[in-house]
């Protein structure tokens, strides 16, 4: 967030989203209560701000809790537990490290990634994915989103294709793209579990990955763009928003 805050201050143009909807998308606590404003379903949480008190009465009720930094990237410093004990030591632990900790039930499946980009003053909700786990239960690491460690066998990125839960998913997107607006381009995340057709909000992350072998690299190849193609419209896009150039 320290460039478009620094960018802000100097009254420079910058592609993405102002420091104050950045800073909402970032607090996942924050995405969350926006969504529910909006009747997009997520499940319950906590957050437990650094410094606070440590109240286990606010703790959601589950058999499996996830705990993570609040403002957590590519699930760095997630943890899981089964009892408060557990989930108490793991807040602490994220603390101790100057964060706040984000509580929620255990949700079983896989993540639908639906990548947005602004056109003309427009959204264009780009082909949703789906990170495939072989195991819906199991717990998704940081080395494992950074691609740091073989995670071959575990989860594979493929086209998503569940035709009846894709209008709910994308009317949930919606809803919160126009929270953040403009942001030129971000990723509205859900967990979907594939046996119950059950779909949750987990987050949304503006300004995000790009890498041409992630979630918006594969799904422009699906709208049969290449990755120069893409970059370039994202780009052009915010140019022209910001009034540096005109689109033909």
């Amino acid at each position: 967030m320290l460039c478009p805050i620094l960018c802000n201050r100097l009254g420079l143009p910058f592609l993405g989203a102002n420091p104050i909807l950045r800073g909402i998308s970032d607090d996942k606590h924050s995405t969350k209560l926006e969504g529910v404003a909006r009747g997009v379903k997520t499940c319950d949480w906590a957050v437990y701000r650094a410094g606070a008190p440590i109240d286990p009465d606010r703790c959601p009720k589950a058999e499996r809790y996830v705990i993570k930094p609040n403002n957590s990237s590519a699930s760095w410093g997630v943890g899981d537990a089964t009892d408060w004990d557990g989930v108490k030591q793991a807040i602490l632990g994220i603390h101790a490290e100057g964060y706040d900790a984000l509580v929620e039930p255990f949700m079983i499946g896989s993540d639908v990634e639906v990548p947005v980009i602004e056109m003309r003053g427009e959204l264009l909700v780009m082909p949703p994915m789906l990170f495939r786990q072989a195991d819906p239960s199991h717990l998704r690491s940081h080395q494992e989103k950074r691609d740091l460690v073989d995670r071959s066998s575990k989860y594979e990125l493929v086209p998503f294709e569940a035709d009846d839960a894709w209008p709910q998913i994308r009317d949930m997107t919606l809803k919160l793209a126009d929270v953040f607006r403009p942001f030129d381009y971000g990723r509205f995340e859900f967990r979907f579990n594939e046996d119950t057709g059950e779909v949750n909000l987990l987050e949304v992350n503006l300004q995000c990955n790009l890498w041409s072998e992630k979630v918006y690299g594969r799904s422009a190849q699906l709208l049969g763009w290449s990755q120069e193609q893409l970059i370039e419209t994202i780009v052009a896009q915010s140019l022209a928003r910001h009034g540096l150039m005109e689109l033909d």
